[in-house]
């Protein structure tokens, strides 16, 4: 019989021969189910012995479908706990390696193939291959991830690849390595393992396809970023980008790769081509959010620069796209608008267009606290007679308020730069909340959960 190391379909097929077999288990003895709880002893591994070898051996003669001892041999097979037995019970053949792998024993398959190692076939070849080793110890790691047993799992893993690299390249199951290689280095990086994380990932590139490189070196970049290591960071980082613009890719992960160099280049100190960077991922981005979020780092870039009239169109640039997305009243286009303020404040020295940007920021936190008070007054889990509020609403009203405090004394210090000594007093004690129609006894009597 030509028997082939292969895997076989998944739980599906297994469970459907259990189901189809539970008549038959119903009429065995409980002393018989008794010894198959106790897989030390002789009866059950007598029994499940002589399955097996009558499971291998009749197959030659039972070429349509699986055979009776075959199903009884699975169904003894996955019952008995490879922890509890040694292989030389049912001694070690190479067909009983690819039996148990076919009805998916990894474990048992597994430890039966480790004896056979050494030995060899009447034809000299070795009675287990090393790529038949690396696919068992492959498939026990992948029980012991989803068992979320990391140690046992990147032992097997580990040995996956060691299997696998004395397999000739040409003959060697590159999909399987690759995958190994990227679970090892997964795994490395979640034990804080980084230098054995990053030659996980050089081996990966070395073999990856030219699809998958660039990902690889981003990845790599990342723990360089981790470890301070910018110069490699950056290199790696290099390294990506060619490979994108020789596969043509203009993606998401292009404009994370460009933000990232960005970045490394700015904590470098080379602003300038930090910058040059920025400019290049905001012409390739798409989304309003990630072109928000590149013309708010542009414009910190810039006032870190001490090009305030560029932060100011940068951050000018922001607030027309948040408008646009979140609506005039919303806390992120206060935020702007403080950032405009200041850097007309702080920047060109302009307190009046300062005030002016403070003026809008107040109304528009105004609004979201008006807002609110209505959404309090119409929220099922919130209580306004008893002045309770819930979770969500006592953040955002402590957010808002919180806001507004800030402004009014931005504004109150914009005030005595203009020489307005009074408003700025009185724009320092107001009441914040009586523009939304609440009063200031009942709204701070609101207790914060």
């Amino acid at each position: 019989m030509d028997l082939h190391f292969q895997l076989s379909q998944k739980s599906a097929s297994h469970h459907s021969d259990e189901d189809e077999h539970d008549g038959e288990e119903k009429h065995e003895s409980s002393d018989h189910a008794a010894r198959l709880k106790r897989p030390s002893s002789s009866g059950s591994l007598q029994s499940l012995s002589v399955s097996m070898h009558s499971a291998i051996t009749l197959d030659d003669h039972m070429s349509h479908g699986p055979t009776y001892h075959e199903l009884k041999a699975k169904r003894y097979a996955h019952r008995i706990k490879p922890a509890l037995v040694k292989p030389e019970w049912i001694g070690s053949n190479p067909p009983l390696v690819d039996f148990l792998a076919r009805v998916e024993a990894w474990e048992l398959a597994l430890m039966i193939a480790e004896t056979l190692m050494k030995e060899t076939l009447p034809t000299g070849e070795p009675a287990v291959k090393p790529q038949q080793l690396a696919t068992l110890h492959f498939q026990v790691a992948s029980q012991k991830l989803d068992s979320h047993r990391q140690g046992e799992a990147l032992q097997h893993l580990q040995a996956t690849v060691k299997n696998l690299q004395q397999v000739p390249v040409a003959k060697r199951d590159m999909i399987m390595y690759i995958q190994v290689l990227q679970l090892l280095a997964t795994e490395y990086l979640q034990q804080g393992s980084r230098t054995l994380a990053l030659e996980a990932y050089e081996e990966q590139l070395r073999y990856a396809p030219a699809d998958q490189q660039a990902r690889i070196c981003c990845e790599m970049a990342e723990i360089y970023i981790a470890e301070g290591e910018l110069d490699m960071a950056l290199e790696k980082l290099e390294m990506a980008a060619k490979k994108m613009e020789d596969e043509g890719d203009t993606g998401v992960i292009r404009l994370q790769l460009l933000q990232t160099k960005g970045d490394v280049l700015y904590r470098l100190g080379r602003m300038d081509g930090s910058m040059l960077v920025y400019q290049q991922a905001l012409k390739e981005a798409k989304l309003p959010a990630d072109k928000a979020k590149l013309l708010y780092t542009m414009g910190r870039l810039c006032i870190r620069l001490r090009r305030t009239k560029e932060a100011i169109s940068f951050f000018t640039q922001e607030l027309q796209i948040t408008q646009s997305e979140l609506g005039v009243n919303h806390l992120s286009v206060s935020h702007i608008y403080h950032e405009l303020a200041k850097l007309y404040d702080e920047g060109l020295g302009e307190q009046k267009m300062a005030l002016m940007k403070y003026n809008k920021a107040l109304q528009i936190e105004l609004a979201v606290l008006q807002e609110c008070h209505f959404a309090v007054a119409t929220c099922q889990k919130c209580n306004p007679v008893a002045h309770r509020m819930c979770d969500m609403h006592s953040n955002m009203h402590t957010q808002v308020t919180g806001q507004i405090r800030e402004t009014k004394r931005s504004q109150g210090r914009m005030h005595f730069k203009l020489g307005d000594f009074d408003k700025a007093l009185r724009t320092s004690f107001f009441n914040e909340y009586a523009p939304t129609g609440m009063g200031k006894r009942r709204a701070t009597s609101l207790p914060m959960r």
